[in-house]
């Protein structure tokens, strides 16, 4: 049963489900919605990052511990209301020829690049801009000793809202002339979506 005691997260995704497709709209009207946290986690070398910078792909692959978008969308069912985002830097002597799922990440500002800290975190759908914050809003100045994600991450003040199915950018946007620098390493950006999210039907 559907439940009335909301949480903030319920509440924004009953608030949009006219946006919804009509398999869940029925599901709304009928009561049968179910709701998760959310925890949606992409992965991305960002090596040749440069100008406006795609991090989510019609070429990405859903793999468990990179990427939760199978291609550059939510899976059906899933519609999520984000309230919270982490994002961490990693990097690994090219060399190394490391796995990403191997690599590790930090949201220390100390552990940012200077170039990717002054870049700017884009995400869309349906053409509308939903987010445009500069990644150095997502880093902080000193080691969480919660469990990440709970103390390491920005609060919205507006949650956004991710419908199912429908393509999703994730974007970089860096300033004029500016872009990643290789040199002996590669180098990635983790990005976390937390909230609530509609169950899989």
């Amino acid at each position: 049963m559907l439940k009335t005691d909301y949480t903030k997260g319920q509440r924004v995704l009953v608030a949009k489900k006219s946006k919804m497709n009509k398999q869940m709209q029925a599901e709304f009207a009928g009561k049968r919605v179910r709701f998760m946290d959310s925890d949606i986690n992409h992965i991305v070398e960002i090596s040749t990052a440069g100008g406006v910078y795609p991090l989510l792909r019609t070429t990405n692959d859903k793999v468990v511990g990179v990427s939760d978008f199978d291609s550059n969308k939510l899976e059906a069912g899933v519609n999520a209301a984000i309230e919270r985002i982490k994002v961490a830097y990693g990097k690994d002597a090219t060399v190394n020829n490391t796995e990403i799922k191997d690599i590790a990440f930090s949201s220390l500002a100390s552990a940012f690049p200077e170039v990717l800290k002054r870049a700017k975190l884009i995400i869309k759908q349906d053409n509308k801009t939903l987010l445009k914050l500069p990644v150095e809003r997502f880093t902080h100045g000193a080691a969480s000793q919660k469990t990440q994600g709970e103390e390491d991450s920005l609060e919205l003040g507006t949650p956004l809202v991710l419908i199912e199915q429908k393509p999703v950018d994730i974007e970089l946007e860096f300033g004029a002339d500016s872009a990643m620098v290789q040199g002996a390493d590669d180098h990635y950006l983790q990005v976390r979506l937390m909230g609530t999210e509609t169950a899989a039907k």
